[in-house]
């Protein structure tokens, strides 16, 4: 056996089981009852808000603040969920959009030219990918989905030519933007794709038709939503702004981290320019790298938003294998490249402590709930009625550039009988500069660090959030506009309940 042949039998095998230990993982974690994402509460609050009749799209205020996200996904879990426990239902989307994904990447492939081995070996890179998008596919968030509907809509144009599979695709397009915003630049390439080829009746077809699917439903969701909708989905993702310095996280972690499919989406943009072969799918590849790197450098750009390039750039990996696989380094390369991305499916398993401490969690709100309302920023679907999520709050500070009346009078009037905080930074809104310390002065000032909980294990993926500090209401508020003397009072409460003598005695001095 020839060495590039060895190397395609190693590919093949590391890509066997990277595909094995996505499945192993993605199914394990289906019927966990526990948190898989930080933000899984609060999605499960919107779909029970769907269930019931309400609008998603409200004013903002500490009893409902929708994410910054279109609907289509929690409408589609909403009408499952009537049919299914809500983890199966949202996760079950998730993971059967995995799928539909992982098929699109073989279809792509072999529409291309791409041989059987390397179009395996392309659903490989995919399923290894799943570790360096921070195990993100089968989570109860939007992603899947609009990766699903991208690539579903890439095979219709490439392997049919008619104006109904065109229409078709540009359907699913539309409806991706109502999954999340990034398929608006995916509307675009596929819209200059055609147009680029002189396909110009199907070019001027998928503009129309995405077109009048995203405007109408833009519409149709403002009128609903008296304004809050484009409020949400446009201006607050807007205020995220670039944060310079995620620019080195961008081309000094995540593209050297992503070698091998760097490598074959830039081999297959310069074939397009060269010989004019694949527009469609280079211009979706270029759209999916351009949406990764520009979602990456946004406050907030997590992982899970390198989805994008490492789907499309799977595509490419398998084509460029395919062609230049007659040397035995091509073959090695990815096979290293999917090695790197490998995990352990069980340390990505919620075990029986992540379950017994999840309990006991929601065992303590409940206790602390027979005093009155509890309000827990980090975690949402714990607390009877639900709350606002942190990071849909931090959001619209950061478009407001201040705390809006509503959502500070609920804490100038104390009216919560607990409050829990991951820490003071729930508070202290380090990411917002503009406002920072306002929010924790106002809470501070009517409430006490009370009790710290007992650690316990965070979400499995994403940023982990730990709930810690119980704060409860003062028995005569401290004066709001003396901000220091709150934070020293905050100070030493914070350093009584973490039994921190140091700190305690010098916050003690302060307040002497």
């Amino acid at each position: 056996m020839s060495s590039t042949k060895l190397a395609l039998h190693a590919a093949t095998v590391v890509a066997a089981l990277t595909i094995f230990a996505c499945l192993w993982t993605m199914l394990g974690r289906l019927g966990a009852d526990v948190e898989l994402e930080w933000m899984t509460g609060a999605i499960h609050d919107a779909v029970d808000r769907v269930r019931a009749g309400k609008e998603l799209y409200v004013a903002p205020s500490v009893d409902w603040t929708p994410f910054l996200y279109p609907p289509l996904y929690v409408w589609l879990v909403a009408k499952l969920s009537a049919l299914l426990p809500f983890s199966l239902a949202a996760r079950g989307l998730s993971i059967l959009a995995t799928l539909a994904s992982a098929g699109c990447v073989w279809r792509l492939a072999r529409a291309h030219g791409a041989s059987r081995a390397w179009s395996f070996v392309g659903i490989g890179v995919f399923a290894a990918a799943f570790g360096n998008v921070s195990y993100w596919y089968d989570v109860e968030r939007v992603d899947s989905l609009l990766v699903a509907l991208l690539m579903g809509a890439t095979v219709l144009l490439v392997e049919r030519e008619g104006l109904l599979a065109t229409a078709g695709a540009a359907m699913l397009v539309g409806l991706a933007f109502f999954a999340k915003q990034p398929a608006l630049v995916f509307a675009l390439a596929a819209t200059g794709a055609l147009a680029v080829r002189r396909s110009f009746a199907r070019a001027a077809v998928f503009a129309l038709v995405s077109g009048a699917i995203i405007g109408g439903g833009i519409l149709w969701l403002q009128a609903r939503s008296d304004g809050w909708f484009a409020y949400y989905v446009f201006r607050v993702p807007s205020a995220h702004g670039i944060r310079p310095k995620l620019f080195t996280v961008l081309f000094f972690e995540d593209v050297p981290r992503a070698f091998a499919l760097v490598a074959a989406m830039a081999w297959l943009t310069v074939r397009f320019v060269r010989h004019r072969r694949d527009g469609i799918l280079t211009a979706m590849c270029l759209a999916a790298a351009f949406a990764s790197g520009s979602s990456r450098v946004h406050l907030g750009g997590w992982d899970n938003v390198l989805v994008f390039f490492t789907t499309f750039g799977s595509v490419a990996v398998a084509i460029a294998g395919t062609e230049l696989g007659a040397r035995a380094l091509v073959p090695a390369v990815v096979a290293v490249q999917m090695a790197l991305w490998s995990w352990s499916p069980r340390a990505q398993m919620p075990d029986a402590t992540a379950v017994s401490a999840a309990r006991a969690f929601e065992a303590k709100v409940k206790e602390l709930e027979k005093d009155g309302e509890v309000l827990v920023l980090g975690r949402g679907h714990v607390t009877t009625p639900p709350h606002a999520h942190l990071a849909a709050l931090n959001d619209v500070y950061q478009a407001e550039h201040r705390i809006p009346d509503r959502i500070a009078a609920s804490f100038r009037e104390a009216r919560f009988a607990a409050i829990v905080l991951d820490g003071l930074d729930d508070l202290d809104l380090p990411y917002i500069p503009v406002l920072h310390g306002d929010l924790a002065t106002i809470v501070l000032a009517r409430y006490a660090i009370a009790e710290r909980l007992p650690e316990m294990p965070g979400a499995i993926v994403g940023y982990h959030t730990r709930p810690r500090l119980v704060l409860r209401p003062r028995a005569t508020p401290l004066d709001e506009h003396a901000p220091t003397t709150v934070r020293c009072h905050a100070d030493e409460e914070l350093a009584a309940v973490e039994g921190n003598h140091a700190d305690l005695a010098r916050c003690a001095e302060l307040l002497r």
